[in-house]
């Protein structure tokens, strides 16, 4: 996720990428340790690698862990612009173009970067991140 955002940042003209608050680690951390300490148990988490493999197993999965019914036709749609979905339409938007293209939540193929072969600064926030992915991971809906 690290490398996909600076990517996408640097390519945009943000020499700098992004900053540590705007990943959100420590605030997802923060606000799942609140909500278990609030409702004496853990919100449920979903892993986006474990969504990305098996879309419609963990969208199901989801629903049951909250309660609403699962709606396998949920999973598909027409490509292109909705009115009902805000764009951000900047020079760079390719997440946003990627989705408009989309027609559906499918298996994706994942790509591995090693951590060593991330620019320093990147491996750095990755080592400061770790703890709280993996406290998050602990808790996940299971493929």
């Amino acid at each position: 996720m690290l490398a996909s955002l600076h990517r996408s940042w640097t390519r945009s003209g943000n020499e700098d990428g992004f900053t540590r608050n705007e990943i959100g680690f420590d605030e997802q951390r923060q606000l799942f340790d609140l909500l278990c300490k609030l409702d004496r148990k853990p919100p449920v988490v979903i892993d986006s690698d474990d969504l990305l493999a098996d879309p419609a197993s963990m969208v199901e999965k989801y629903c049951k862990a909250i309660g609403i019914p699962f709606i396998a036709e949920a999973l598909s749609w027409e490509p292109g612009s909705r009115n009902e979905v805000l764009w951000y339409d900047g020079d760079d938007s390719i997440w946003h173009e990627t989705l408009k293209n989309s027609d559906g939540l499918k298996a994706q193929p994942r790509i591995t970067i090693e951590v060593d072969e991330l620019p320093r600064r990147l491996q750095a926030l990755y080592r400061d991140f770790l703890p709280h992915y993996q406290h998050l991971h602990r808790h996940r809906l299971r493929p």
